[in-house]
Formats: structure tokens, C-alpha cells, sequence
């Protein structure tokens, strides 16, 4: 009797159902995890498919920039002042604001900011070190017990009745951090890597380089990179602050900022693509002839030097002999 053996091996993955049963005692975390079954099985996908980072929106600006000739620090231009007027005195601007937008967490949860968001940059007026920092703006998702719903149980004597918050809003955090504090885990675009000597080496070559839509296939063929624990922040840009106020706002891929994998792939093959040289492609040899002659385009130069040299003699010379004889003068 032969024996099959069959190779194989089972692995976990991370969702987890409940498995009711008749008369089981039902608790709240048995409810709750039946709840969190199907959107535990769709943020499996929303993280495969799109990572972490920003969806939409989410910009950061300077409310007192462009307006009435303010500069981006908030200070006073010459324009619109009025000649023998002194111009109105304006204090530096540390309010950034966050536009509305969407990002996704390496969570799976989304982070929505519904409208502008104001965030108060001022530095602290003890601090001893006065030079223009960077602080790097992120966003999170936290939840936040809303007003309690209704009474719950009975009230002492002469009391109001016990109130269980039975709802949990989502809520957006934005924070600052500058680059001592920036959290581990955060979702961003990682930082160019300093190659060295084998690095170089293992490098692939230029013609192994996909481009085009080749590019893009491989692109999102990749799994989402995302951290499986610590807080879920995603980076929204980088600013400067000093004691002129807001200055320099940076929301590209150099700022650490990053987008979903659908986006990032898509932007990273247009970049590639505009930025790459045309490479010059020989002509085919039937590209080469000329469709009225069929000779080769090459050779048409010398086709025409040839023409200009050699004269084609008209029809009725063809009969008449080579050399004609001369003429007899008259004795």
C-alpha cells in the first residue's frame, strides 16, 4: 500500500471571527469582535492595495501669505501703502492651516480632516534656541466619546441617573514634531540611502529600468509597506518656524510626504518618464528607400551630382551620328 504524503503547512492570518452557539452567554467583547470581523477583512485589503499615506487633499498653507503684499512671514509690504503713510504694523503669523482631505493609516482606518484646520505653531518664548526650526506636521486617527446617550441604572436617592456613552465619534489629530520626536512608525516616503561601493554594484542596470505603464504594473503588484504596531501617523509636510513667523512650507515626496500606492505608482512612472531622455532608434532599411525610386535615400546625393554632371541629350539628337561632319568653306 503506497502512502501519499502531502506537504503542507498552515499560518494565522489576522482576522478573527466569533462562532456562536445555543445558549452561549453573550458578552460585549463577543459582540464587538462580530462586529469587527468584516471591517477587519476590509482593511486587510485596504492595506495591501493601498498602504499608508495621503489619499486627497490635506494641504498645508500659510493664511497670511499673498494677501495685501504680506509676505510669507506675515510682515508688511510696500504694496498697497498708501505714499507719506507709515505702513500698518503686523505681527509674525504662526497659524498654519491644514486643508480638508483624506489619508489612510497603517490601520486600515481613514483619517478625515472634514475643513480647515488651524494649528497654532508658536514657539515657546523661554526656549533658549532662537534659529528658524523644522517641525514636521502629521495626522492620526483617534476616537473621542461623544455626549452620553441615555440613563443607565438607577440614580441614588435625589440624584440625576448614570449615563453610559454608548457612541464613539473618529476624530483627527494633527501634531508638530520636530526631528528629535518624530514618531518611528510613521507613514512616509523613505529617505534616499546613501549608496556605497557594493550598492553601487548591485545596482540594475538602465535597460532593466520598466518605465511606462510596465512600471506602474510592477509598481502595484507590490504590497503596501506598513509598520504592524505603534501609532498610525502619517506625515502631512514640513514647515519652517522662526521669529518672523511661518516660512518655508513643503508638501513634496523630499518632505517625507506620501502618498497611497495607487497614486505614488502612477506619479512616480509620469516622473520617470518625463524626466528620462528619448533614446534615438536607427531606421529600418525599408525605411531607408525612397517609395518613388526605390533606391536608398542615402545614395540620393550622389543620384543628383550625377545629374548635374551628365546632361541627357533631347530625342531628335538621337538619330543624328556622333560627330557631325564640318562644313566646306567656300573656295
Amino acid at each position: 500500500m503506497t502512502q501519499t504524503i502531502e506537504w503542507k503547512k498552515t499560518q494565522p492570518g489576522s482576522t478573527e471571527a466569533v462562532q456562536f452557539t445555543d445558549g452561549m452567554l453573550v458578552t460585549a467583547d463577543d459582540l464587538t469582535a462580530a462586529m469587527r470581523y468584516p471591517l477587519a477583512v476590509v482593511q486587510v485589503l485596504l492595506k495591501a492595495w493601498f498602504g499608508c499615506g495621503v489619499v486627497c487633499g490635506l494641504d498645508l498653507r500659510n493664511p497670511a501669505a499673498g494677501k495685501g503684499g504680506e509676505k510669507a512671514s506675515g510682515e508688511a509690504g510696500a504694496t498697497g501703502t498708501a505714499q507719506g503713510k507709515v505702513p500698518e504694523k503686523r505681527y509674525p503669523n504662526f497659524i498654519l492651516t491644514v486643508e480638508k482631505g483624506v489619508a489612510l493609516g497603517c490601520d486600515g482606518y481613514p483619517i478625515e480632516i472634514c475643513g480647515p484646520l488651524k494649528l497654532d505653531l508658536t514657539p515657546d518664548p523661554c526656549r533658549l534656541d532662537r534659529n528658524p526650526q523644522k517641525l514636521f506636521i502629521a495626522a492620526r486617527r483617534v476616537t473621542a466619546a461623544e455626549a452620553a446617550a441615555r440613563p443607565c441604572g438607577c440614580a441614588p436617592t435625589g440624584g440625576e441617573p448614570a449615563q453610559q456613552c454608548t457612541r464613539m465619534r473618529d476624530h483627527a489629530l494633527v501634531q508638530a514634531f520636530d526631528q528629535d520626536h518624530l514618531p518611528a512608525d510613521i507613514c512616509r516616503t523613505p529617505a534616499p540611502a546613501k549608496e556605497s561601493g557594493e550598492d553601487a554594484q548591485a545596482a540594475p542596470a538602465p535597460e532593466e529600468k520598466l518605465t511606462g505603464t510596465a512600471a506602474v504594473c510592477a509598481c502595484v503588484k507590490q504590497c503596501g509597506e506598513c509598520a504592524c504596531c505603534g501609532e498610525p501617523w502619517v506625515l502631512l509636510g514640513s514647515v519652517w518656524v522662526g521669529e518672523q513667523g511661518l516660512d518655508r512650507i513643503d508638501t513634496s515626496g523630499t518632505s517625507g510626504r506620501r502618498w497611497v500606492k495607487p497614486i505614488a505608482c502612477a506619479c512616480a512612472a509620469s516622473e520617470r518618464s518625463r524626466t528620462q531622455a528619448p533614446t534615438e532608434t536607427k531606421p529600418k532599411a525599408e525605411d531607408m528607400r525612397d517609395p518613388a525610386t526605390g533606391a536608398q535615400k542615402g545614395t540620393a546625393t550622389a543620384v543628383k551630382e550625377t545629374e548635374a554632371v551628365v546632361e541627357t541629350p533631347p530625342a531628335d539628337a538621337a538619330a543624328a551620328p556622333e560627330t557631325a561632319p564640318a562644313e566646306e568653306k567656300p573656295a
